[in-house]
């Protein structure tokens, strides 16, 4: 009985022993948190290169982690999320796309230009064949999929792709409503369930494999004159209670109320160490390249992320 079992924990802890499950700071999580605190810099993670402000916010890119990446049709999610994906690429990080709603030959068209830096249509055939070739070097494989998928059959493919000899470390899944699909006759709380569901096994995919999974999600049907918050994400609230980063990728310019509006990609959850904040985004549409910091420097100037700090936000300032 619940009075017996009360009985017998008070017996225990009085005979100085604690149950099973209940654990002091000493033995093996005495070590691990040791290590976590000398390891700290080392857990700030992989750097970006061409997104730099995000280092000073995000701290890197780590595994073991899901980032939910929102934003409204039209505001290029996929063409950051590209860039951004290219970006670790570059760098030695083994990527796998899902792409279940732009067609792969789009997607390679689009991350090709990104990686050459300027607009391949106006180059030779032989051009275009030598930077495919050079892209080809890069540990960049896509899962060849399009539309809606079984959630087992990805699951499958996402774990084979990390313990396998490809070895990759991260996957990005564009996006979540369309690999999941919708049937015309579910009812909200079916695709409710069936989107939690699939985010709970990301999760554990994360947690086993060590992968970092970037996912794609739409938001809710809101006010278009309002800019997005975590609340925002379409779903019962199972994909930002799982994410360990939620970036939101604003855009200003449908507010009456900003004279000058900007698009920026606003930090809006950072389980790693709670910085919050937003990286302002130029968009150069030769390259279809959000390389900010390199087009400021360009302009003389020098690009600073805008942290937050609880409700107040402060624009960092630089040399």
């Amino acid at each position: 009985s619940a009075a017996a079992a009360k009985s017998a924990a008070a017996a225990a802890v009085a005979g100085g022993q604690l149950p099973s499950r209940i654990i002091s700071l000493s033995g093996q999580l005495r070590s691990r948190t040791l290590q976590t605190i000398l390891r700290h810099t080392e857990e700030q993670g992989q750097r970006w290169a061409r997104f730099t402000e995000l280092n000073a916010l995000l701290k890197g890119f780590r595994s073991h982690e899901l980032t939910v990446l929102c934003g409204r049709t039209g505001t290029g999610k996929t063409t950051l999320l590209s860039e951004y994906s290219l970006d670790l690429c570059e760098q030695g990080v083994p990527t796998l796309w899902g792409s279940f709603e732009v067609p792969l030959h789009r997607l390679c068209s689009l991350m090709l230009h990104q990686f050459a830096g300027r607009p391949l249509h106006r180059e030779p055939v032989d051009t275009v064949n030598a930077v495919m070739d050079a892209f080809g070097s890069l540990p960049m494989h896509f899962l060849d999929y399009h539309g809606p998928q079984s959630t087992a059959a990805v699951l499958r493919d996402l774990e084979a792709a990390t313990a396998g000899p490809l070895g990759v470390r991260h996957a990005v899944i564009d996006n979540l409503q369309f690999l999941l699909g919708g049937e015309a006759d579910a009812s909200m709380a079916d695709r409710f369930l069936r989107q939690d569901r699939f985010v709970g096994q990301l999760r554990q995919l994360v947690n086993r494999t060590g992968l970092h999974v970037s996912l794609v999600a739409h938001p809710r049907k809101e006010d278009p004159k309002k800019l997005l918050d975590v609340g925002s994400v379409y779903g019962g609230g199972k994909v930002t209670q799982e994410a360990d980063n939620v970036l939101l990728l604003q855009d200003e310019s449908g507010l009456d109320d900003r004279p000058h509006p900007q698009r920026y990609l606003q930090v809006a959850k950072n389980r790693h160490d709670g910085q919050l904040g937003r990286m302002p985004l130029l968009f150069d549409r030769q390259s279809k390249s959000y390389r900010r910091l390199r087009a400021q420097q360009q302009q003389g100037g020098s690009a600073q992320p805008v942290r937050e700090s609880g409700s107040t936000s402060v624009a960092a300032t630089g040399s």
